[in-house]
């Protein structure tokens, strides 16, 4: 009986899976797109859609995935450390991360008005005043 270890996958083949998951993520994304194009045409629901959205796409930015600095930096860590540390710090790191973008969300949500004032200004209905 011989024991033949599994062939380390190449970079090849690596990049060619995150290639091919980038190319699918990128046509849902036009989907998407089309989607929103098709039930609310270009107007202010759309630019409103779009302002709300930036907060939330930075989190996804920095956060990333597989192409965000937080992963990168992540796999970094994990790379130096014994594979029975892994699970504890993942565990860790993503109840930290939950808890962040929790308090984010509750922000968000408290001085939502504070938000569209900065963000979208001109999304106020006419004749109302500024507020403080």
């Amino acid at each position: 009986m011989s024991l033949n270890p599994k062939p380390a996958r190449s970079l090849v083949n690596i990049a060619g899976i995150v290639a091919l998951a980038t190319l699918i993520s990128k046509i849902f994304g036009l989907v998407r797109e089309q989607a929103i194009a098709a039930a609310f045409g270009v107007g202010p629901v759309v630019n409103a859609y779009a302002y709300a959205y930036v907060i939330p796409g930075f989190l996804l930015i920095l956060l990333g995935g597989i192409n965000g600095p937080f992963h990168s930096a992540l796999v970094s860590i994990l790379a130096k450390r014994d594979k029975s540390d892994a699970a504890p710090l993942v565990e860790t790191i993503t109840t930290l991360v939950s808890g962040v973008l929790l308090a984010v969300t509750v922000l968000l949500i408290v001085f939502a008005g504070t938000f569209i004032d900065t963000l979208g200004p001109w999304f106020r209905p006419p004749g109302t005043q500024y507020r403080h």
